[in-house]
């Protein structure tokens, strides 16, 4: 309670010591450049007086009174001393007299051409430092702002460096800065409310500061809810039951005196009433440390709040599991053998049935278990049949070699909920931890020892948990996926690695849709390593227009074959000429009629299944990878040839490293087994 007393009194006392010019260079030894609170006063907190104030009325301001700038209202102050070209931070509290959607522009605060914070007729809020220099700076939607709420607005800037935007104490905005953004307030005038009179904010302005560096976040945050009286506080999570190692994120939320609102987190004083079980950082991150029940309580302005934390042990431990052969063989004469590792993670309660609340699932764990590994066997066979080139061609009794191989290494199953990681942007929406669970699979001995290229994460997309379909994790150029590329959600070893996100409540087919893309990714970033455009891959190979637009008769991707440019349509009839089967970059290949049924008749069958054992669907998958350019293709590209892609599938870092690309400037050895492939430096 003593240190509670400490910290109330301190945030109490912080409008003074913030006032005063210290030497250290802590936040308290900062101070505001500007402080206008329009208590019935134009007047600053140092004695400012506005240069220009026509048409000025007050009303009930966040804090006792605020000033209304009307459509016809000017308020401008000198700049000049108040604000740092090179750090800055600009807040305060506005009632709009409108909705945001109402499509209309709306200056917040402006100097001249130097500084602009408004909300623009597309409903989005910008904030510009040298606003012919900044068009491509982020903004924030505010078609969800009802007239008459009070909202809290903060941006702060270090140039070079950068600029963040805050709504209602909560970082939203942030986006580099550089030399480019200084500015240059000599002799101009700072306008509240209006730029320079013009677009005017329509709205009730109050406690507006203007300090002298970026203040941080947790900062910000108190400012936010120090002009709040709060009657009651609630913790939320989107995860009430955790298991060990999970860290969780909370939400806070208040009935206060301008209505029920978020508060943001960093706001709070945190606490735990068991450490054993949970504890919580000053963020409000929960951390579960071992089974048991933990209150998790939050005070803000002395109100408190409380979550109950119930911190898990799996019904059953880890099983780790016998492969099956055909997993364990990789496809014979093949050119790159890729060692797998199957993680599942099946959440049960009992031990016995898949807890379908959580994943939407209804069955017993070992019929999922066993449907896992038929969909595993599928997806195999698919994989290594889709890289023999042209291999639907061939009626021989000794069949085209793959160029790809899997060889499962290790299969094991885990009894909890996927644990929680990286927000996806929608608010109790989240990426899976893939950081820890690789770390508790010990992945870093499978890469490292055994080489081990790709994961096959079987889980599920239900309730808060959105999978990537694509991961990786690269120490040589970074995450080159289908995901959103975050270098930092799964952990960098000394070699690169794919995890692919199943979802076991789908099928064999939307795994390797996620492979396509993955195949997509490489390529389309050799091809801008090759070329600086992806020209030869995207609207070459692909199918697309000059403009941007899919077309027919080329080869089509993983969302659309060659003879449709709508998603997903994998059975369309439509006949359509195309080079798919004898392509050349150049387009001068045979053309033939295809639609449908030319992949879906095609007799694929995987292991230990009767046919028809894949569907249409299934077949494109196939029948697209047999003509993605492969081992002993031939093409021509002028005097190029090219080279065999699904060497970037097979061994990423070996063709970045020997500079391999999609052409290479000589007809040589292309793979065959008469002359095994070699990389090479071009």
């Amino acid at each position: 309670m003593k240190k509670k007393l400490l910290i109330t009194l301190l945030r109490l006392a912080a409008p003074i010591w913030l006032g005063l010019v210290y030497s250290d260079d802590t936040e308290a030894a900062r101070r505001f450049l500007l402080r206008l609170d329009f208590n019935n006063s134009l007047t600053g907190k140092q004695g400012e007086s506005p240069v220009q104030a026509t048409a000025i009325s007050f009303e009930n301001g966040i804090e006792e009174q605020g000033v209304y700038i009307s459509p016809s209202t000017l308020l401008t102050y000198n700049a000049a001393g108040e604000i740092i070209p090179e750090a800055g931070t600009i807040e305060f509290w506005i009632k709009p007299r409108w909705n945001g959607n109402d499509n209309m522009n709306h200056a917040f605060f402006a100097i001249g051409n130097q500084v602009l914070i408004i909300k623009d007729a597309a409903n989005n809020f910008r904030f510009l430092l040298r606003t012919d220099d900044s068009e491509g700076h982020k903004g924030r939607n505010l078609s969800h702002w009802v007239a008459n709420e009070w909202h809290h607005i903060a941006v702060t800037w270090t140039v070079p460096g950068v600029m963040k935007t805050y709504f209602d104490g909560e970082e939203t905005i942030s986006h580099p800065s550089s030399n480019q953004d200084l500015i240059n307030i000599t002799g101009l005038t700072m306008s509240i409310g209006s730029r320079a009179g013009q677009i005017s904010s329509d709205a009730v302005i109050d406690e507006l500061r203007i300090s002298n560096h970026a203040r941080p976040a947790d900062v910000i945050a108190r400012d936010y809810v120090g002009g709040l009286s709060i009657s009651s506080l609630t913790v939320e999570s989107a995860f009430r039951d955790m298991f060990t190692g999970w860290l969780v994120k909370t939400r806070l939320k208040a009935v206060t005196n301008i209505g029920q609102v978020n508060i943001p987190t960093l706001a709070a004083e945190w606490s735990t009433s068991n450490p054993f079980v949970a504890t919580v950082d000053e963020s409000g991150r929960i951390k579960a440390i071992s089974p048991g029940v933990a209150a998790i309580t939050a005070e803000v302005n002395t109100v408190e709040g409380d979550f109950r934390a119930i911190v898990r042990e799996a019904a059953r431990p880890s099983d780790v599991e016998t492969i099956d052969e055909f997993l364990a063989t990789p496809a014979a004469r093949n050119l790159w053998e890729i060692p797998v590792v199957i993680i599942k993670y099946i959440p049960t309660r009992d031990g016995i049935n898949v807890d379908q609340d959580v994943a939407d699932y209804e069955g017993t764990v070992e019929t999922l278990r066993d449907l896992i590994n038929q969909d595993a066997i599928k997806v195999k066979y698919m994989l290594e049949e889709g890289s023999r080139y042209h291999g639907y061609k061939d009626s021989s009794a000794r069949p085209v070699p793959p160029s790809i191989g899997y060889r499962v290494v290790h299969i094991e199953t885990v009894y909890e909920d996927i644990p929680p990681g990286f927000d996806t942007g929608t608010p109790d929406l989240f990426f899976p931890d893939y950081n820890l669970i690789l770390q508790k699979l010990g992945a870093e001995n499978f890469v490292r020892r055994l080489g081990v290229k790709e994961f096959w994460f079987w889980g599920y997309h239900h309730g808060p948990i959105v999978p990537v379909e694509s991961n990786m994790s690269s120490p040589l150029t970074g995450d080159i996926s289908n995901s959103h590329r975050f270098n930092d959600d799964m952990p960098i070893y000394n070699s690169t690695y794919t995890l692919y996100n199943y979802n076991f409540t789908r099928g064999p087919n939307e795994a390797v849709h996620d492979h396509g893309h993955q195949i997509e990714a490489l390529l389309l970033e050799v091809n801008r390593l090759q070329d600086g455009t992806n020209d030869l891959f995207w609207k070459k190979f692909v199918g697309v227009s000059q403009t941007g637009q899919h077309i027919t008769g080329r080869c089509g991707w993983t969302h659309m074959p060659p003879n449709t440019v709508a998603d997903y349509d994998y059975e369309n009839m439509t006949p359509v000429l195309s080079d798919i089967e004898d392509w050349t970059p150049d387009g001068r290949g045979e053309k033939t009629m295809v639609n449908a049924l030319t992949w879906g008749s095609l007799p694929y069958a995987p292991p230990y299944d009767t046919p028809p054992a894949l569907n249409t669907e299934s077949k494109w998958y196939i029948y697209w990878m047999q003509n993605i350019p492969g081992r002993n293709n031939g093409i021509k590209y002028g005097d190029k040839a090219i080279t065999n892609w699904w060497a970037f599938t097979g061994d990423w870092d070996e063709s970045i490293k020997s500079g391999m690309r999609l052409i290479k400037p000589w007809i040589v050895g292309d793979g065959s087994e008469s002359e095994p492939f070699e990389f090479k430096r071009h």
